[in-house]
């Protein structure tokens, strides 16, 4: 009894052994199986809003100002702005063409968003100019220049982009006095009969260009600024950080961009990202990184997961 006791115990511990054997065995099969496994892939797409067949209206709005060293010498450009206007509209329209959207039609204006409680601000045909009074905006696209009705609307448009961008909390829309929610649906229905299109896909920029004096006295300040704000939006990287603050000056650029959607009258998408640069240097429009951020979650959204076997 005793030997054939021994020998089942030997039988049982043998058995068990070689099951933990199969088991590491089996593990490490599999562990080689999933790292020898091609990786996922996820595809994208732009958001479906501007896919629908009616098309999108492609809205920029660009206004810079000279910021002199006091402030009532500061006023708003008018050549520096077309100029910019212009060359981000071009890139704006190869972002969509590239992505396969239609385009219904494309409107370029120059401070067309509210500035201060006046319909006339200080402008200056250049940086070097004299400045004078002058109606907004300061500069519409032919085809809309003698629309006036359009043309108001548009600037609802724009107002009201800018003003979502520098809300903290939905309960915040109701303190707000230049665009109400009644004012901006009106005004995207007047776009929308005009156009006929789905949507408005809308690039604005506030941008202020600052005299070498000024530069000197505010460079300190300006640094701990930018480095505090750079580290909690680390995501955009050290040259860009969102911000924004209603009656406040910008310094170098700030980018709102906005979706919305013409068949329901909603705002419904809004980024924005802020650039430290000189607004007057044309160099500065050829740089397509903040566009690169500004839009990048509406034109690259994750659709489903892929296996990469072909």
């Amino acid at each position: 009894m005793r030997l054939k006791k021994h020998i089942s115990i030997i039988s049982v511990q043998q058995y068990l052994g070689r099951v933990s054997y199969f088991c590491l065995a089996f593990s490490v099969f599999l562990l080689i199986a999933c790292s020898a496994a091609p990786p996922a892939r996820y595809s994208v797409s732009h958001d479906s809003t501007l896919s629908r067949k009616d098309g999108v209206v492609l809205f920029t709005d660009i206004c810079i100002q000279k910021d002199a060293l006091g402030d009532a010498d500061d006023f708003f450009l008018i050549a520096e702005s077309k100029f910019a206007v212009q060359r981000i509209s071009e890139t704006l329209r190869t972002y969509v063409v590239d992505s396969a959207i239609p385009i219904k039609s494309e409107v370029s204006m120059v401070c067309a968003a509210r500035h201060g409680d006046t319909e006339k601000i200080l402008t200056g045909d250049n940086i070097d100019a004299e400045p004078f009074q002058s109606k907004q905006p300061l500069y519409s696209s032919e085809n809309v220049a003698n629309d006036d009705e359009y043309i108001k609307a548009l600037r609802v448009i724009s107002t009201y982009a800018f003003e979502r961008a520098a809300l903290k909390s939905d309960k915040e829309e109701t303190e707000k006095k230049n665009i109400s929610k009644y004012g901006f649906l009106a005004a995207a229905d007047i776009v929308k009969n005009r156009t006929h299109a789905s949507s408005i896909l809308f690039l604005g920029v506030l941008a202020t260009s600052v005299t070498g004096a000024k530069v000197v006295t505010q460079s300190i300040s300006n640094f701990f600024i930018r480095f505090g704000t750079a580290i909690v939006t680390a995501g955009l990287g050290t040259g860009y950080y969102a911000m924004f603050s209603p009656g406040q000056k910008v310094s170098g650029r700030f980018l709102e961009g906005a979706l919305i959607d013409l068949e329901t009258g909603e705002l419904t998408w809004s980024n924005a990202v802020s650039v430290g640069d000189d607004p007057v240097e044309k160099e500065t429009w050829s740089n397509v990184d903040p566009l690169d951020l500004l839009f990048h979650d509406l034109f690259f959204q994750r659709n489903s997961e892929q296996s990469t076997i072909k």
